[in-house]
């Protein structure tokens, strides 16, 4: 078994989604992702003791309105990508560093394989 660690980073411009595409999006979502998130959501990143505080804190609410996209949830989407990095350490002598970057003169990918 060979053990990997990966990291991928993408570079561009982004723009925030308008209320109508959030409100696709919140759609597509489960109905226990919406449940969760409409409970934790705008506390999302907070210290907790435990689990079973938030089970606790999920369980107390009784019914909720998963049909209607809460305020807190938001989204962005790239406008364009120019640039694409992939990082992995390996069982081997090197990490590897792969990179794409879009040349806009050609209008294509370009790769390279960087020193790690």
């Amino acid at each position: 078994f060979q053990n990997t660690l990966r990291s991928i980073s993408i570079e561009g411009t982004i723009s925030a989604l308008t209320s109508d595409e959030l409100d696709k999006d919140w759609l597509l979502h489960d109905d226990d992702f919406r449940k969760h998130y409409v409970v934790f959501g705008e506390v999302s990143g907070d210290k907790i003791a435990s689990l079973d505080e938030l089970r606790k804190k999920r369980d107390s609410n009784g019914t909720v309105n998963t049909r209607i996209r809460p305020d807190s949830f938001i989204g962005y989407k790239f406008d364009f990508v120019e640039r694409i990095s992939f990082y992995s350490v390996q069982e081997n002598d090197f990490a590897v560093n792969e990179v794409y970057e879009y040349d806009r003169v050609h209008n294509r990918w370009r790769h390279s394989l960087l020193v790690p």
